[in-house]
């Protein structure tokens, strides 16, 4: 698991949206289902079953929105850090 890894049952439901889109992903199915696991908490097979989405398919979305989370982290590192040692513009 990663540092930045989301975690099932812990996460906001604005948050998981926003990050929404920063993807592809138009499915309103499989959209719920990540939300069902991120924000409710709810097994990856049981969020697949809910919401008629391949579990396999769940399962590379919630990696894929891993990685951009990371990215997003990773950016939000780095702008605190450069405003901390280089002081307004």
């Amino acid at each position: 698991m990663a540092i930045y890894d989301m975690h099932r049952g812990m996460e906001d439901e604005k948050r998981v949206r926003l990050l929404f889109r920063l993807t592809k992903l138009r499915s309103e199915s499989m959209m719920n289902a990540v939300v069902r696991v991120l924000v409710r908490g709810d097994t990856v097979l049981g969020a697949a079953n809910m919401e008629d989405v391949d579990e396999s398919s769940l399962k590379k979305t919630l990696t894929r929105l891993n990685k951009i989370n990371e990215t997003v982290e990773l950016i939000k590192e780095h702008d605190w850090n450069g405003k901390a040692k280089n002081g307004p513009i």
